[in-house]
């Protein structure tokens, strides 16, 4: 159809369209009670259930829960694309949230090896929160996946001042910090052994 049609036709569609066809008031009933559907399924469903909870106007902390459990599930599937970009799309619902910026972070970085954006996002997560060892470690990840040793382990370090148990239950990020102390890459590369 030539451009010039299809410009013709724009304004009929506009008019066929049916008057009542406005979008759902936010957090109405229905998007209220999709949001109780979708913290209740999991899996495939689950997601499905959480994006029409959304596509339903919810606004606030409600929109924000569910945004994040929509993440949750999809990190849970392995579909890591549509993982990260959901934690970017909880980052626009809260951009004054820490946790958001560190979560994405943690995903860009873990689900993606998105080491350079996680640094960045990690680090907002910081200005928003200096005091957050789990984000300061988080970043001391990132900075040894650059290859920066010497800077992780002052991130590390920092962490650690921050908050003396945040290496407790995390033995990969722990085994990080030793690699980025002996000048290492970790994981080794196979055939590698640790020096």
């Amino acid at each position: 159809m030539p451009t010039t049609s299809r410009l013709l036709l724009a304004p009929l569609i506009l008019l066929a369209a049916p008057l009542d066809a406005a979008p759902p008031p936010p957090d109405g009933a229905a998007a209220r009670a999709q949001a109780r559907v979708c913290f209740d399924r999991r899996g495939a469903p689950g997601v499905e259930a959480c994006r029409q909870a959304l596509a339903l106007g919810l606004t606030g902390d409600r929109a924000a829960l569910v945004q994040r459990s929509l993440t949750l599930k999809l990190a849970a599937l392995g579909r890591w694309g549509e993982a990260v970009q959901a934690y970017q799309d909880l980052v626009l619902l809260r951009p004054l949230d820490p946790e958001a910026h560190l979560r994405l972070g943690e995903a860009l970085l873990h689900f993606q090896g998105r080491a350079e954006d996680a640094a960045a996002a990690l680090r907002e997560a910081l200005r928003l929160d200096p005091d957050n060892g789990r984000a300061q470690a988080a970043v001391g990840v990132a900075l040894h996946a650059l290859g920066h040793n010497e800077d992780a382990v002052h991130a590390f370090e920092e962490a650690l001042r921050l908050d003396p148990a945040v290496l407790d239950g995390r033995p990969a990020t722990r085994a990080v910090y030793e690699a980025a102390q002996r000048g290492e890459k970790w994981p080794a590369a196979e055939g590698e052994g640790a020096r």
